[in-house]
């Protein structure tokens, strides 16, 4: 079929009229639904029916107008930033997917007579027209017709449902979102944008649905429970107070104070601002999350299995061991240009050298680079010896064969693979030699050359042949591997290797990372099947090296690891490793080597294709988790102390010690401003010799111990405070005051016990500057309340004497005392 590409100016008069090769986004969330959506959420809900009420008072004459405007402003306040933090996260996120714009290779002409040229660009570049030059693992980014094509197959599930690949020719049509399984092409584009069959389909998908992580899930389910011990306690005192004879509406003033006390305002909006921030973060070391519900997934995983080759080696094969029958171990440091073993090995080879890289194989690629060394090249070889006829490399048949002619009368037959799989005379293997090879975790070739008749047909002789060479071919672990692996092992992760080579290079790899073990198992495709589920699952507690698997395979041991309740994370790159990263909990391609496919069914893509990206990748992902628990300790215990304080105070004093509106100043201000940046506190230094997070109660990993001893130790140190102002003679209104100042100030301070679970020290308080800022400003608004006289007026606080301030401020200080002491005591606790 002919075909003629763009030219360069042809191509951008064709974007104009057609526009970019994308899908239309769903329509935006109107203002009104996004307010609507803020307001059905349960802290709003409590503040709304808060803010009802107290307008319903000032209306029937028992109420301040400041009370409602606070409570209306602070409303509005949770509602905006909840929608800024939303709008925040998704333009975050929108930016890191920049990061993965799919690429693809298309044939253009710079003018009219120019010779066509494979560049790379845009997939959304993409113009009807152009002639697409497609590979196995790509993802089709348009509709197209083919060209032409060889042993071309696609998988086009996404469209019909079938799992079974399709083999296209030439004249076929082929649809974007699609993926190549085999084979190569070149392609005329036909359609692009809406216009292509996937188009059609996405016109009727309007709707933008948003994937609730299970932290958001615990989140909030603690809101629900807090709201609704708020509204038992806020009836609780409407109660007691009823019992003491007060006013129905200074009692329903007090519930309404007690409702609101209970509600963490800014928990949900520092929820969102943690997961923008650590996905942020996560990206900027070169782990980008394609899905935000795989964060807490990622500081779960206690199970990587790995390929070996490109992931935990360089890819770079290079020849250490070079044997021949006739002269045993040769020196590769001798002059080989002469050696006709290695210029048969060079002649059975297909990588070419093309602007000074290697293209091919990796395997033959370390051949020509023997053989560049010793100035051989195959080209000059080839004028003497043409190949006349090939076999190519095939995973059934595991060996390539080139024919060559020798003279008139003689052709040569050269066959190269692993020694198990060419046809050689039996017992003709140096066994011994191989088995050290192995050892050493070298990968064997062997080379038979053959001379045969030139009228016969080379079939004929491709059984008992003559072993000629061995070579030994090393791919040497990547840089920083067995340190990450240490890592891993440190923070209870176990590395298994997952590969197609030879058991026995396998395992010698495997040792040089410290992936295998003394005691460790190491099975084959072979042995995985031969046992059942159950037998196999039983020796996967020791397995760590998984040798010649099939991609089946692989799906089967990610799905027995589950089984056993393992959170696996399963790496990968190429078109069959998908449906095991798309069953492993975590996936993890690579942006560099990986195929579409392969990135398409993946959570994380390391950008750098580095397997260390993965450490700060998980470091990350606990790191996240543990900010947002962070944050829940630091609201949730001053919300239950709040909660305690009020009850027992209405019962002691049948009055509740604070107003509504000086409980919301503390949340939002006190406890809010601050809050909002634990989620910029970096990862603990230790984060990674902790074991893994499970999917336990958001109370769980000691959070609700130090909730209660948090909630705690301020009621009783409020309750002493009252006590001590009581018999120093001092009114109510200054107890109320210093109260205030406590539980806001005591707050603000504390928040340095909190942020690190490490002994708090000047270098852990100095590190995260936007914190020391917030606390900073939050401390001087709390002061400003209690010394500037419209402030103080407002929220009906009194002036303070000098011993007053003194009694004070040791109340303040006192909390952040008491949590470090304890934080100490339990790590020494742990330790001894």
């Amino acid at each position: 079929m002919k075909y003629e590409a763009l030219t360069d100016n042809q191509a951008k008069q064709a974007l104009i009229q057609f526009g970019p090769n994308r899908l239309n986004e769903a329509p935006p969330e109107s203002i009104v639904h996004k307010i609507v959506k803020h307001v059905r959420e349960l802290p709003s809900l409590v503040l709304l029916f808060a803010l009802i009420l107290s307008f319903y008072m000032v209306l029937a004459g028992h109420g301040q107008w400041l009370e409602v405007i606070v409570i209306a402003g602070v409303l509005l306040l949770n509602i905006g930033l909840g929608m800024y933090q939303e709008h925040a996260a998704a333009v975050s996120l929108a930016s890191l997917q920049e990061f993965s714009i799919q690429e693809v290779l298309v044939l253009r002409r710079a003018t009219a007579d120019a010779m066509p040229q494979t560049i790379k660009i845009s997939a959304e570049n993409i113009v009807p027209g152009d002639i697409l030059s497609l590979k196995a693992g790509d993802k089709i980014s348009a509709d197209a017709v083919l060209v032409k094509a060889e042993n071309f197959n696609v998988d086009e599930s996404i469209l019909t449902g079938e799992s079974e690949s399709v083999t296209k020719a030439v004249t076929d049509d082929i649809y974007s979102g699609t993926h190549i399984v085999s084979g190569s092409a070149l392609a005329k584009v036909i359609a692009t944008g809406m216009s292509t069959q996937i188009g059609n389909i996405a016109e009727s998908l309007s709707e933008n649905t948003v994937q609730e992580t299970n932290l958001n899930k615990k989140m909030n389910q603690l809101i629900r429970y807090l709201s609704v011990i708020a509204l038992i306690s806020g009836i609780a005192i409407v109660v007691l107070l009823q019992i003491y004879q007060e006013s129905f509406t200074e009692a329903l003033l007090a519930g309404i104070a007690l409702a609101v006390a209970a509600v963490p305002e800014t928990l949900p909006v520092i929820v969102t601002i943690s997961f923008a921030v650590g996905i942020t973060r996560i990206a900027r070391r070169q782990a980008l999350v394609t899905r935000v519900s795989a964060v807490e997934t990622v500081g779960n995983i206690d199970i990587i299995c790995s390929d070996k080759t490109g992931t935990l080696t360089q890819n770079k094969m290079t020849i250490v061991n070079f044997w021949t029958v006739s002269d045993g171990n040769i020196s590769l440091q001798n002059d080989l240009s002469q050696n006709s073993a290695l210029q048969y090995l060079l002649l059975n080879t297909d990588a070419v050298f093309q602007d000074e890289q290697i293209l091919g194989d990796a395997t033959e690629q370390s051949i020509l680079k023997l053989a560049a060394e010793h100035h051989l090249k195959r080209q000059d070889l080839e004028i003497t010896y043409p190949r006349i006829a090939e076999l190519p490399f095939d995973s059934a048949h595991k060996y390539m064969v080139t024919i060559h002619q020798l003279n008139d009368e003689e052709n040569l037959l050269l066959v190269k693979g692993a020694p198990e799989s060419v046809p050689l005379r039996q017992n003709i293997l140096p066994e011994q030699l191989i088995n050290e090879w192995s050892r050493q975790g070298q990968r064997i070739l062997a080379l038979s050359a053959r001379r045969i008749p030139r009228d016969s047909d080379w079939r004929d002789y491709l059984q008992g042949l003559p072993l000629t060479a061995m070579i030994g071919i090393m791919d040497p672990p990547k840089s920083g591997v067995a340190e990450a692996i240490q890592q891993f092992h440190q923070a209870g992760i176990r590395t298994i290797m997952i590969t197609g080579d030879h058991v026995k290079t396998a395992i010698a790899i495997a040792k040089q990372l410290h992936i295998y073990r003394s005691g460790d198992l190491a099975l084959t495709g072979q042995d995985i099947s031969d046992l059942s589920d159950q037998a196999l699952s039983q020796r996967l507690t020791k397995a760590t090296v998984f040798a010649r698997v099939t991609p089946q395979d692989k799906i089967r041991l990610v799905r027995l690891l589950q089984e056993r309740g393992h959170t696996v994370a399963m790496t990968g790159d190429g078109v069959n490793d998908a449906p095991a990263l798309k069953q492993a909990n975590v996936g993890i391609a690579m942006e560099q080597t990986g195929t579409d496919v392969a990135k398409e069914a993946s959570d994380v893509i390391l950008m750098d294709d580095n397997f260390t990206t993965i450490v700060p990748a998980i470091a990350g992902g606990r790191g996240i988790h543990n900010n947002i628990m962070k944050a829940t300790e630091f609201l949730v215990g001053v919300n239950f102390a709040q909660i305690l304080l009020m009850l027992i105070m209405t019962f002691i004093t049948q009055s509740p010690l604070l107003t509504a509106t000086q409980l919301l100043v503390i949340n939002i201000l006190a406890d809010g401003i601050p809050g909002f940046f634990l989620a910029y506190e970096q990862p603990e230094k230790n984060i990674l010799d902790a074991p893994p997070l499970r999917n336990q109660s958001v109370f769980g990993d000691g959070l609700g111990h130090r909730l209660a001893f948090r909630a705690t130790a301020y009621t009783f140190i409020l309750l002493i405070l009252y006590v001590i102002t009581d018999m120093l003679g001092y009114s109510l209104a200054v107890s109320q005051t210093m109260s205030f100042l406590v539980l806001g100030l005591g707050s603000i301070i504390d928040i340095y016990a909190i942020k690190t679970r490490a002994p708090l020290t000047l270098s852990a308080i100095a590190r995260n500057i936007r914190l020391n800022i917030a606390v900073i400003v939050a401390v001087i608004i709390m002061i400003a309340t209690a010394i500037i006289p419209i402030l103080r007026e407002a929220l009906s606080l009194t002036t303070l004497d000098g011993q007053a301030w003194v009694i004070c401020t040791i109340a303040i200080f006192l909390p952040l005392v008491l949590l470090e002491t304890r934080k100490r005591w339990v790590l020494a606790a742990h330790t001894r």
